[in-house]
Parts: C-alpha cells; sequence; structure tokens
C-alpha cells in the first residue's frame, strides 16, 4: 500500500500527471463540465488527452472536448486583440495582466504563449526606446554644465568641492557615454541608422575616453557608410532634379558629411548645371574638406605627440577618403603605421615615436 502511495504521488507530481489520474476519475464528464463553465480550459483538455476510445462516457467526452477547443481558440483570439488594444493606449500592465490571468487558465496555448513572448519583446524593447531617450535628456543637460563646473573651478582652482564638481561631471559624462554608445551600437545592428546616430553622436560629444573612442569612431564610419550608400541607392533609383540636389549638396555640407556632398557634387556635374553655379558649389566643398582636412591633421598631432597613436591614425584615416592624394596626411599615416607596428613587434613596449618631421 505504501509502495501504491508512492507511486501516485511520484505520478502527480510528474508533469501532466494530475491531468493523467483526473482522466479516471467515475464522474469525469460532470468534472469536464465544471472546468468549462469555469473557464479552466488548460485543464479540461489536459485530461482529455489521456481518454482512450475504450471509455465507456468517450462519445459524450469526445463533444465535450471539441466545444471546450474552440471556446479556448475564441479566448484566445479574443485575449490576443484585447492586450494589443491595450498596448496601443500604452496600458502595458495591464496588457501584462491581462496575458498571465489568461495564461493560468490556458497554460499550453502555444499562440497565447507566442503573443505573450512578443508582448514581452515589444514591451523591452520600448523601454529601451524610454531609457535611451533619459540618456539623451541627461546628455544634453551634462553638456549644458560642463562650461558653467569648468568657470567654477577656474574662478577658485583651491576650492575642494568645485575640483569635486568637476570630477563628479567628468564621471557622469563617461558612464553616460558609454551608455548612449551600447544603444546606439544596437540601434545600429537593427539597421537604425538614424537612431543610432543620435546615440553615438552624443556619446562622442560627451567624452574622449579612450576605451569608448574607437567604438565611437567605427559606428560613425559605419553611419556615414550607410548614407552614403543610400544616397548612392537613391541617386540610381529615379533622377532628381538640379534644384533637389543642391538642396541635398548644401544640407550635407551643413552637417559635414563631406563625402556625401562630394558624391551630390559629382551627380550634379552630370546634369545641365551652369559653370558658375557649379564652380561655386566647387569651392564651397573643397573649402569645407579644407577644414575638415586641417582639424583633423591638428588633431591627430595633438594625439600623437600625447603618444595616442591608434587615434591620432585614426583621424588621420578617417579624412583620406575626402583627399586621398594629400601627401601631409598620407606621410602622417604612413610614419603613425610605422610606430604602431614597431610596438606591435616589441610587445607594446614604449620605443620612441619618430616626430611628425621625421626626425
Amino acid at each position: 500500500m505504501r509502495k501504491l502511495t508512492f507511486l501516485l504521488l511520484a505520478i502527480s507530481l510528474a508533469p501532466g500527471g494530475c491531468a493523467w489520474l483526473d482522466s479516471f476519475r467515475s464522474d469525469l464528464p460532470g468534472q469536464i463540465a465544471a472546468w468549462e463553465a469555469s473557464g479552466e480550459y488548460g485543464r479540461a483538455l489536459a485530461t482529455l488527452r489521456y481518454v482512450e476510445p475504450t471509455h465507456p462516457r468517450y462519445a459524450q467526452l469526445r463533444k465535450q472536448k471539441k466545444r471546450i477547443e474552440r471556446l479556448a481558440r475564441e479566448l484566445t483570439v479574443k485575449t490576443i486583440r484585447q492586450a494589443n488594444a491595450l498596448i496601443a493606449k500604452g496600458e502595458w500592465a495591464r496588457a501584462d495582466a491581462l496575458y498571465r490571468d489568461v495564461l493560468v487558465r490556458l497554460p499550453e496555448d502555444s499562440k497565447l504563449l507566442a503573443a505573450r513572448q512578443e508582448f514581452l519583446n515589444r514591451r523591452t524593447s520600448y523601454l529601451m526606446h524610454i531609457e535611451a531617450k533619459r540618456l539623451l535628456s541627461r546628455g544634453e543637460q551634462l553638456l549644458r554644465d560642463a562650461p558653467l563646473v569648468a568657470e567654477i573651478r577656474r574662478v577658485i582652482p583651491e576650492d575642494k568641492r568645485a575640483n569635486d564638481a568637476v570630477v563628479e561631471l567628468e564621471n557622469a559624462s563617461r558612464a553616460t557615454a558609454r551608455a548612449l554608445l551600447q544603444h546606439g551600437e544596437i540601434a545600429l545592428r537593427e539597421e537604425n541608422f538614424e537612431l543610432a546616430e543620435r546615440y553615438v553622436r552624443m556619446a562622442d560629444a560627451l567624452t574622449h575616453d579612450d576605451d569608448l573612442n574607437s567604438r565611437i569612431f567605427i559606428a560613425l564610419n559605419q553611419i556615414e557608410n550607410h548614407q552614403i550608400e543610400q544616397s548612392r541607392r537613391e541617386l540610381a533609383r529615379s533622377l532628381k532634379t538640379l534644384s533637389q540636389l543642391e538642396e541635398e549638396f548644401h544640407a550635407a555640407l551643413r552637417k559635414r558629411r563631406l563625402l556625401t556632398a562630394k558624391l551630390l557634387l559629382e551627380k550634379m556635374q552630370t546634369l545641365e548645371v551652369k559653370p558658375a553655379a557649379f564652380r561655386k558649389h566647387s569651392e564651397a566643398l573643397d573649402s569645407a574638406i579644407t577644414r575638415r582636412i586641417k582639424e583633423a591633421l591638428d588633431t591627430g598631432r595633438r594625439l600623437y605627440s600625447q603618444g595616442r597613436i591608434k587615434e591620432a591614425l585614426n583621424h588621420w584615416q578617417s579624412v583620406l577618403p575626402l583627399e586621398p592624394d594629400n601627401p601631409e596626411l598620407k606621410t602622417h599615416i604612413r610614419r603613425a603605421e610605422r610606430v604602431l607596428e614597431k610596438l606591435h613587434r616589441l610587445g607594446k613596449g614604449a620605443p620612441a615615436t619618430e616626430s611628425l618631421d621625421g626626425s
């Protein structure tokens, strides 16, 4: 008797064990009807799966099963429709409660489980979007605070609170930039380039942390490469009017998307553009490219002099496509590559770097 008791206990604890035991009830049709009336469709269907054709009330139980399956399908469709309506109104908590309540009654319904998982994915995505907006807002505030905090320390450089405020702001900026960059990299993987650019450019403005610089550089290159490719596809799909091209050209100049501006200028050259107008556009682009290259050269030299060779190389390489034959850029790049190669060979030791004038 004790062995039988333990066996029945083990069966009841096993997955589906209770349903199997329930299928042997003498009053099974009445119990199924009671579960149907209380909306416990999952329990009723789980039990009915174990009913054999040899059961004396099999025909009646089969009719009950078909009716409960129909009711379960209707409940599933109704639940998903109601949950989507709640989500559309932003009532995420009520939608979550609805799914949980119905899954208690239909715990094995595949459509309901899939809809619940889709809901969880959508909620996660929405919460990430809210968090990213909060980080952008935080980043804007930190950028506004930076000159104020710096001014306080300039006025009273010996004040501990002023210096602590600077350190606190730098740490907050670095942490916010890191979080924004993570959101930007996720957006890039999802090919949401517009959103990625907002996050990455804010991260770039907040900090120049050595650990983040290379990731920011890679992300910005991905974004601009996408923008260039997108422009190529758009230009190939339809021949835009000259006025549209000129508008996009000036917008690209304002946003410092110089490779895109260069592509648009090349396209304008194939249209019937007046020589004087084309010369004006070309001069504007040349001037912007000259300024951008000078900035990159100056920044690269400063980084190089600080021993930050890789960062300097990144800056110089990023502008080389704007002027591939620029001798100064090419010289600096070759020199930086030689130094990095030496560092690699020596196991990242610290040999004296070549000066930029070759000495």
